[in-house]
């Protein structure tokens, strides 16, 4: 004779199951107090094992865990990422510092001066190339004339630095006018004039 709670435990099933094959005459519970009841082993085993055993399955037992609502699909909910800036049409103040061989303060009064849109990638600011080339083509309407030069086209062709050129107009006295090339301002005197005061400086 063992207790229900044991036979219960051994075979794998509730308490109250038990009381309910008794209460079928499936099974016998013998009472000897009000708190103590026992059934015999052998009994339970043989009984239960060979007609009730579909009848006292388990219920599987629910989880207490909240389920949690399933992720609606991110591709339709969520807006298109917009695509990231072509890098023919926009760049850093760096790259166009080399590109058209200005420096940092005349690009930024270029880019302010002409409005040139500028957007934001990150820590940098992109400018738009397209809008720079067309002021340095409009501006590249006035070309110089013919027999002048530069300050440094001529450092080039006479093989001394531009501040040599620079000197040598002001102290011959050689007119001089502005003008603008390629977007930037630029000296621009007569080559001949020039020349004249070079060729009569080494005699």
């Amino acid at each position: 004779m063992i207790s229900v709670r044991e036979t219960a435990r051994r075979l794998g099933i509730c308490r109250q199951t038990i009381y309910n094959l008794a209460a079928k005459g499936i099974i016998t519970i013998y009472h000897v107090t009000g708190r103590l009841s026992y059934v015999s082993w052998s009994e339970a085993c043989a009984t239960i094992s060979t007609r009730t055993a579909p009848a006292i399955q388990q219920k599987p037992r629910r989880s207490t865990r909240k389920k949690h609502p399933e992720q609606p699909a991110e591709t339709s909910s969520k807006a298109a990422v917009p695509a990231p800036p072509t890098a023919a049409k926009w760049a850093a103040a760096q790259e166009l510092c080399a590109r058209y061989n200005w420096d940092t303060a005349y690009l930024y009064r270029f880019v302010q001066c002409h409005r040139i849109s500028r957007i934001k990638d990150g820590r940098y600011s992109l400018y738009s190339i397209p809008q720079i080339e067309a002021v340095i083509q409009e501006k590249q309407t006035q070309i110089v004339p013919a027999g002048y030069i530069t300050i440094d086209d001529a450092a080039k062709k006479y093989s001394v630095p531009p501040s040599t050129v620079t000197y040598r107009l002001a102290h011959y006295g050689i007119d001089t006018q502005k003008t603008v090339i390629d977007g930037r301002r630029k000296v621009i005197f007569s080559e001949a004039a020039f020349r004249q005061a070079t060729q009569g400086k080494k005699h």
